[in-house]
C-alpha cells in the first residue's frame, strides 16, 4: 500500500528559502568566474601582460566584483537563516 506523508507548510517554506539562497550563492558564483575570467585572460591579451591585479583595478572590474561577492554573502546569510528554523 502506498502511503504519501503530506509535508507542512512550514518545510514547504524551508525549501523554498533555501532555494532562493543557493540561487542567489551560484548566480553571485557564476558572475565572480566570469569576471574574473574576462579579467585574467581578455583583458591580458589587450593591455598586455602587465599583471592581472593593475589589469583588475584599471578597468572597472572592481565593481562587478563587489556586485556579485555581495550576491554570494547573501545567499549564504538566507541558507543559513534557513537552516537554523
Amino acid at each position: 500500500m502506498l502511503h504519501i506523508a503530506k509535508i507542512p507548510n512550514n518545510e514547504e517554506n524551508i525549501m523554498k528559502k533555501f532555494l532562493l539562497g543557493l540561487s542567489f550563492f551560484w548566480f553571485g558564483a557564476i558572475g565572480l568566474l566570469i569576471n574574473f575570467t574576462y579579467t585574467l585572460f581578455h583583458q591580458s591579451i589587450i593591455n598586455g601582460n602587465e599583471g592581472w591585479l593593475i589589469n583588475f583595478i584599471a578597468n572597472d572590474t572592481a565593481i562587478p566584483l563587489l556586485f556579485f561577492s555581495l550576491w554570494e554573502i547573501i545567499g549564504i546569510i538566507i541558507c543559513i537563516r534557513t537552516l537554523k528554523d
